[in-house]
């Protein structure tokens, strides 16, 4: 490690051991930590994991009792290769040993990663290229004429009037009376706020077609992929949301749409109002959803059950909840959000996979809290996730 670098590494673990004893950093030193922290997957994985461990203490005193061949070898697997469920005990340590035991590990983070590529599953990663990142803000506004605008990843959201602008008032441009189609990537989420006040989350690798008026007998906007609604009441105008294989019709209420091309059916989950569901192949039978109730459109049938409703819409707060889903809906939803490709190897059918997820937690930590079903295993190959039953 050159010597600058290496200078820039210790500062580095001084700000994260303050930062972790809730000592005060100066606005100068909290932007360099998150500009560090946010340099590539690798920091924030092992910012979050070291602010987590809970026998980083122990480990140190073992650490400092054998020797020297043995010291690096088991800090790699008690603290970048663990995949137990911690607990944070920080509060039970001494000073001293807290001290010395943040600054080793932050230490031997810097010095790991620069000998040899970064590792974070025992055998989860295979190959270190740079791991695929969680989704965040990013989307494309495309306008019926052609003409594109490529959103701020700053901004959550935008709002449709007579000017388009993003949620803080700052200006894009005059809004045309056309229609426009805000499309989000693989990886990608963003918010929009329609012109009648109606508001939408879209997910990732999802589109909305809009007009950026509504004027006739009613507010109708096209959706592939999956969002959640928020219609604002207007009697005389009904909302319709239309998708490859549903037509949906409502007053005003709210409710999530999961319709992307590639699954084979089509989900609607009721929170709040009433809503009227055709299958666009049968158009003259309708069924109607009450709050708490989810439709299923498969074969151009339609079944209805009770759920959950909160564990329905689970990715507009951040999270993915899984209840008995099969690995190949779980993979689904991870290719989308992490923008990766996802081969398997063997049949999976029989694994099933319930328990949540944090939307924000880097790719090897989703690997590690997968593979705790013990019937998988997964390889992280740049952004290719080869799945194989164990």
């Amino acid at each position: 490690m050159e010597s600058q670098e290496f200078d820039k590494s210790y500062y580095i673990t001084g700000l994260i051991r303050r930062k972790i004893q809730q000592q005060p950093l100066s606005p100068q030193e909290e932007e360099e930590l998150h500009k560090w922290r946010h340099e590539c997957a690798e920091n924030g994985s092992f910012y979050e994991r070291i602010r987590n461990e809970r026998e980083l203490a122990q480990s140190v005193n073992r650490y400092l009792a054998t020797d020297t061949a043995q010291r690096w070898t088991e800090f790699h697997a008690q603290h970048i290769q663990r995949k137990d469920k911690i607990r944070p005990m920080w509060q039970a340590w001494s000073a001293a040993v807290l001290l010395l035991a943040i600054s080793i590990s932050v230490l031997f983070y810097f010095y790991k990663r620069d000998a040899s590529n970064f590792s974070i599953g025992r055998d989860t990663l295979v190959n270190h290229d740079r791991m695929p990142s969680p989704g965040g803000n990013r989307a494309m506004l495309v306008w019926e004429d052609g003409s594109s605008i490529e959103l701020s990843g700053k901004h959550s959201g935008l709002i449709v009037g007579k000017e388009l602008a993003y949620e803080d008032g700052s200006q894009l441009s005059e809004a045309k009376t056309i229609y426009a189609t805000l499309k989000t990537p693989k990886g990608g989420q963003y918010r929009v706020e329609l012109p009648d006040g109606t508001k939408v989350w879209l997910n990732a690798a999802s589109s909305l077609r809009y007009p950026t008026r509504f004027d006739g007998d009613q507010r109708k906007v096209m959706l592939s992929g999956e969002a959640y609604f928020e219609v604002a009441h207007n009697p005389k105008q009904p909302f319709i949301v239309e998708t490859a294989r549903q037509h949906l019709s409502v007053l005003g209420t709210v409710f999530n749409i999961n319709a992307y091309e590639e699954e084979e059916q089509t989900t609607t989950t009721l929170l709040e109002g009433k809503v009227a569901l055709q299958s666009r192949a049968k158009m003259e039978k309708s069924v109607f959803l009450d709050p708490g109730k989810q439709s299923i459109l498969l074969a151009d049938e339609f079944k209805v059950t009770a759920v959950d409703k909160q564990e329905a819409v689970a990715w507009k707060e951040g999270k993915f909840v899984f209840n008995g889903s099969d690995i190949y809906a779980v993979m689904r939803q991870i290719e989308r959000w992490y923008d990766v490709e996802v081969v398997y190897e063997g049949d999976m059918a029989s694994v099933l996979f319930t328990g949540s997820l944090s939307r924000f937690a880097d790719i090897g930590t989703v690997a590690e809290k997968l593979e705790l079903t013990r019937e998988i295993k997964l390889t992280i190959q740049g952004r290719r996730i080869t799945v194989r039953k164990r």
